[in-house]
């Protein structure tokens, strides 16, 4: 996982380096596809310092801003084709070894070791931070598929907290009873 990461801050940094010395290029393609990449690039800066989940995310929007038809061009005419989609390959890495991690670490952990409160807290925190990163994305890149994840997730966390809510005595929505199966008796 740490050798994947390490490959992905190489070619985030690489891609950066090359686009940065492009934009006072003497040759005028090379600068205007350069220029047209700096200012795209702007919100990954230092995107190498962030932790693993944001980064992820992070190198996930780059990537699709790169694969635009335009800036793919840019991305052409730089030279940088191989260098993304090795971008592209470490990230892919990263995640599976990431997800083989957390799976790993999953199975050890014993249920009788974590406290409720303690799991609620945790959930909350992450929730959080998501909605952070998330958000940060809605504005920074709005897409329709962010927009729609967006509403999805409002109108779900919307339902849990009635559900939550009607569990401590107060109203929830009304939700009707499951139909009972032919062994249960009413």
């Amino acid at each position: 996982m740490r050798e994947a990461d390490k490959l992905r801050d190489n070619a985030t940094g690489t891609i950066s380096l090359v686009i940065n010395a492009y934009t006072h290029s003497a040759v005028d393609e090379c600068r205007t596809a350069a220029q047209l990449l700096y200012q795209q690039m702007s919100p990954y800066r230092g995107i190498g310092n962030h932790e693993y989940n944001k980064e992820t995310a992070e190198i996930r929007g780059m990537l699709a801003m790169l694969a635009e038809p335009e800036n793919a061009a840019a991305v052409t005419t730089l030279g940088l084709t191989k260098e993304v989609e090795a971008l592209r390959e470490a990230n892919a890495t990263f995640e599976e070894a990431f997800d083989a991690r957390n799976d790993e670490v999953s199975a050890m952990v014993s249920q009788k070791s974590i406290s409720s409160a303690d799991a609620v807290a945790e959930a909350n925190r992450l929730y959080q931070e998501i909605a952070q990163t998330v958000n940060a994305y809605a504005i920074v890149q709005p897409t329709e598929e962010l927009n729609a994840f967006i509403d999805k997730m409002n109108g779900l966390v919307g339902s849990l907290a009635s559900v939550s809510g009607s569990t401590n005595g107060s109203e929830g929505p009304d939700v009707p009873e499951p139909e009972p199966t032919e062994n249960e008796e009413l």
